[in-house]
């Protein structure tokens, strides 16, 4: 249990499935903030548009060519993606939001932006990994995010051979308890006038949260 946010995202048992799905979800995010910076930049628009019109002509069907559009823009904007995962993965930065100087991949270069050590440009005022695994965090629900911080606190201490056995769902947050006590009196007269003269008895009562 190496990766513990990706555990949070993921849910699952293994290091390398959890990574595997924050990486999945982490292209989502990328793919949504890239789109947004796409349909701001007018210029890669008119460029898209141009190749699909090209594309429509060469195949002879003008018609197809607001189809073909939408799929170079999500083609170029999934590319971009990809980049700025292994960006983010080797331990650079990226913009949330990008500018047109801070876009990588150029649309007559996307097949080269398909090889391995094809990366994005790094930011020295973007988000790196960790911080883009935090912004992920807020769409875990609390309670869900809770209980598996809950395992990775209970995976933790079962490493130390006092607390091998704990679990998290059998420790008590909050306590109530009453003590009553009694005994009889060695000298009668400490023994106040509304008590039996046999004896007196005591109410201990104790509480405690951890939620307070």
């Amino acid at each position: 249990m190496q990766y513990e946010l990706e555990y949070i995202i993921g849910k699952y048992d293994s290091d390398e499935k959890n990574l595997e799905k924050t990486v999945e979800k982490l292209l989502i995010y990328r793919g949504a903030m890239n789109l947004v910076s796409f349909e701001k930049d007018e210029t890669k628009k008119m460029e898209a548009r141009a190749v699909a019109v090209a594309l429509s002509f060469a195949v002879m069907n003008p018609e197809i060519a607001p189809v073909l559009q939408q799929g170079i823009i999500a083609a170029w904007v999934y590319i971009e993606s990809v980049m700025d995962v292994r960006t983010l993965l080797s331990g650079g930065k990226i913009p949330i939001i990008k500018t047109s100087a801070e876009w990588t991949s150029g649309i007559l270069s996307l097949p080269a932006c398909l090889k391995v050590e094809a990366k994005a440009k790094t930011s020295a005022s973007g988000m790196d990994y960790q911080g883009c695994l935090c912004a992920m965090l807020t769409m875990v629900s609390e309670k869900n995010a809770g209980l598996r911080a809950l395992d990775l606190i209970e995976n933790e201490l079962r490493l130390y051979p006092d607390y091998r056995n704990i679990r998290m769902d059998s420790v008590l947050y909050c306590a109530s308890a009453e003590l009553p006590f009694s005994g009889a009196p060695t000298f009668g007269s400490m023994v106040t006038i509304a008590q039996p003269p046999d004896a007196y008895t005591f109410l201990q009562k104790a509480e405690m949260s951890y939620l307070e």
